[in-house]
Parts: structure tokens; sequence; C-alpha cells
């Protein structure tokens, strides 16, 4: 999770792109990513996590990113993420509410 963060304060869409799902990573297109990355990414807050250890296949991470806002102030994104195994290396799968 704290890579991809990076990858977004970084605007490294072919990370983004390559720690995605296998599944998922055809649809991703990395002009779509354009919104994420002119975001003022001001911080990551793991919240909580389930699973995710080396003999587990899927985990969980909670967690809120705060973003600094261009008139002032800030908001938090918070989401809770599904990560997977592929090839032994942990994707991104998707965001549950």
């Amino acid at each position: 999770m704290r890579a991809r963060y990076s990858a977004f304060v970084r605007k490294h869409a072919t990370f983004l792109i390559r720690s995605s799902h296998p599944i998922d990573r055809a649809k991703l297109d990395p002009r779509g990513l354009r919104n994420s990355f002119a975001l003022d990414w001001a911080g990551l807050e793991i919240v909580t996590h389930d699973h995710g250890g080396l003999d587990d296949r899927e985990g969980m991470v909670h967690f809120k990113a705060t973003i600094r806002l261009r008139k002032g102030g800030t908001q938090i994104h918070e989401e809770r993420s599904r990560f997977s195994r592929a090839a032994g290396c942990w994707v991104y799968r998707d965001a549950r509410g």
C-alpha cells in the first residue's frame, strides 16, 4: 500500500499498472491516472490491515490519505483496499467501502 501511495505522489503510472492485478491491468490507462496525479497528496495513515502475511494469499488495508486542497484545507480519501498475490507479488485488486 505504501508503495502505491508513493507512486501516486511521484506520478509513477507504470508502477501503478504493474502493481495492479493482471485481470485489471489491461483496463488501466496511464492517461486515466491524471486526475489522481493532479492531487496534492499530503500524507498516508494505515488505519488497520487484515492478513497480508507471508503465508496469506489475500489481504486488506484500511487507509486514509490526506489531500491538500488548492483553496486551502484538506480532504481525506478513505479506502479499504484488497490485495492478492499474483506470481508471488502483492497486487492491488479493488477498493471496498
